[in-house]
């Protein structure tokens, strides 16, 4: 392994760390987290089942397609450094979670049962709603992406 190259993998990751922790300290400081712990707790078990597999279907399929569109598209034997790989995949599950969460939000509003225990539920917790759920998570892309994007030059970077 290169020392430079997973010296700049792991200060990368560091900062993300940091500024992911910054916000969870903000949500946790905010009681944000308490209520959407209670809100996720109210659901019926078959609408948090639902939705988990919902969210980890999507985001399986885009970790895989994103990999193998840039296996396809930059060049297989680019990426052939054991590092190069190991980065390109961080980068690409850190910035699918947000976006594969947004789809995941859409496809559970759609399904008409998911929607009313939803909406049940959000009365019943005047402090969220799935507006204020989708701004947080399109902010949480936009850090994602910064980062993401910094990792994948450097897997293309440091072949």
């Amino acid at each position: 392994m290169d020392i430079i190259g997973l010296g700049g993998l792991l200060l990368l990751i560091a900062v993300m760390y940091g500024c992911l922790a910054s916000l969870r300290r903000r949500r946790d400081q905010s009681g944000q987290r308490q209520q959407w712990r209670q809100f996720k707790s109210s659901l019926p078990a078959w609408v948090r089942s639902v939705e988990s597999t919902t969210l980890i279907v999507i985001w399986g399929g885009l970790v895989l397609a994103l990999f193998a569109g840039a296996m396809r598209t930059l060049g297989a034997s680019h990426f052939t450094h054991e590092l190069s790989q190991i980065t390109l995949a961080i980068a690409i599950t850190v910035v699918t979670w947000p976006i594969a969460a947004l789809l995941a939000n859409l496809v559970n509003w759609i399904v008409p049962p998911i929607r009313r225990a939803n909406e049940t539920v959000f009365k019943a917790h005047p402090g969220l709603s799935l507006r204020r759920t989708n701004a947080e998570l399109v902010s949480l892309a936009a850090v994602a992406s910064l980062f993401s994007l910094a990792l994948a030059l450097l897997a293309y970077l440091r072949p």
